[in-house]
């Protein structure tokens, strides 16, 4: 019987720590991949950025050595342009990642349980909320920015003369410093996101097992 009686007492005792345990273990987890994900957000956005900055000097490059020249097939452009595609799936991915995470913490954050870090818990899902919309804005902006290079190779190709290129160019400039405005903003708030995870991480630690 006193066997039985412990038996039974030590399974309400496991019971009683195992959610304590899950909700610490599900926070050091995602604070691992929110850490993560804003590191290769941030890679990604210095990637897109760099390459659409580079591009129109190196198509002026290309439009002295040939007025006439199709752009669209330069292979100094389009490999901006590859780079740019490539750097922007890896921004989607890790985007994606936040969104995991953020989903995971609201759960977590809607519970109140009084063992939760619960101001710091709440401050890292307000902020990657907020980069998530952040998240979409910059992937309008890189989708326009997408388009008016095709119509910039489209412009050109149409007038070739050095006004109407000078002119072609301008306009994608515009896109171009609009875009990094956008990364300049999603940067900083991802520098939010991280510094809210760090918190939390910190708080995590001091959590009972």
């Amino acid at each position: 019987m006193k066997k039985l009686l412990l038996a039974i007492s030590t399974v309400f005792l496991l019971a009683g720590c195992g959610p304590v345990f899950n909700q610490k273990q599900t926070l050091t987890t995602h604070t691992t991949a929110v850490r993560t994900a804003v590191t290769k957000e941030k890679k990604a956005l210095s990637a897109i950025d760099a390459a659409f900055n580079a591009f129109p000097s190196t198509f002026q490059t290309a439009y002295q050595d040939d007025p006439k020249a199709d752009f669209a097939q330069d292979q100094a452009l389009t490999q901006l342009t590859e780079d740019a595609k490539t750097a922007f799936a890896k921004f989607e991915a890790a985007h994606d990642a936040l969104d995991s995470s953020q989903t995971a913490l609201n759960k977590l954050a809607n519970q109140h349980a009084s063992n939760l870090p619960t101001t710091s818990l709440q401050s890292l899902a307000t902020s990657l909320r907020l980069t998530k919309l952040d998240n979409r804005t910059y992937a309008t902006y890189y989708k326009e920015l997408s388009e008016a290079v095709n119509q910039f190779y489209r412009d050109v190709a149409t007038d070739p003369s050095a006004k109407a290129a000078d002119a072609a160019l301008t306009r994608l400039n515009q896109y171009i410093g609009s875009l990094s405005q956008q990364t300049d903003i999603l940067t900083a708030n991802l520098g939010t996101v991280q510094e809210d995870n760090q918190a939390l991480k910190k708080a995590v630690v001091k959590m009972k097992d």
